[in-house]
């Protein structure tokens, strides 16, 4: 059986029969649990598991994979619905790693009212009163060591990038409050670090290109508490 068919078999049965019989098709293949399906170089596709629908569904949700991880007892651990990796090999040069790509698809002529490349939420119901010490629908952290060498790096990275014709976004960050009155105490909170100190007490907070393309450094002035703009 082709590397292809025995993953895909796997795939379909853990889906209908769960486990139990998840483990088992793991195992039938010689695969044993926490260890990984080796890929040969004679391989001839991109995926290990590849799925696809086509919803004729109309004026109802469809989604192609759900899933819901539950606990029915107190756990001071972690619970997690999933989780992706993408791991370089050990002193194996890599072009680019990435953990989840997702992607929302337009095609055609037909209007969307919305769509998002990925959408993060955090859900309360309407008897919810405990007590949560730090919540955040969308969490991006980057672990440093400070043996490598980072040419560029950012904690969020937005790009527009034009495919035949580009189009002017409204704006690369939006903030809006639904229902409320006041949905912020604050619009951005940066007390949590320091950043680039410079001539003493200056400390540099945005970097953004004035309109002849020279990048312009605001800065905040401790001793005259004021904001300072240099090139």
């Amino acid at each position: 059986m082709a590397v292809r068919e025995r993953i895909s078999i796997q795939a379909v049965d853990a889906i209908i029969l769960m486990g139990p019989r998840a483990i088992v098709t793991a195992t039938a293949s010689g695969v044993e649990k926490g260890q990984a399906v080796v890929i040969p170089s004679s391989f001839a596709f991109g995926e290990a598991i590849e799925l696809r629908f086509s919803s004729a569904l109309s004026n109802t949700q469809f989604q192609g994979i759900f899933l819901r991880v539950d606990t029915s007892v107190a756990n001071t651990s972690t619970i997690r619905a999933a989780e992706f990796g993408a791991r370089q090999g050990t002193n194996v040069a890599v072009g680019t790693l990435e953990a989840l790509f997702a992607e929302a698809q337009l095609r055609g002529n037909a209007n969307v009212t919305s769509a998002f490349g990925l959408d993060g939420q955090i859900s309360m119901f309407s008897d919810y009163t405990g007590t949560v010490t730090n919540a955040a629908a969308l969490r991006g952290k980057f672990q440093t060591e400070d043996g490598a060498t980072l040419t560029n790096g950012y904690g969020l990275l937005l790009e527009n990038e034009a495919v035949t014709g580009g189009l002017l976004l409204d704006a690369a960050v939006r903030v809006e409050s639904s229902g409320i009155t006041t949905g912020f105490d604050t619009i951005i909170d940066s007390s949590g670090t320091l950043t680039t100190v410079s001539d003493t007490d200056r400390v540099r907070l945005w970097t953004f290109q004035r309109s002849d393309g020279t990048p312009v450094f605001m800065k905040y002035d401790t001793s005259d508490n004021a904001l300072i703009f240099n090139t």
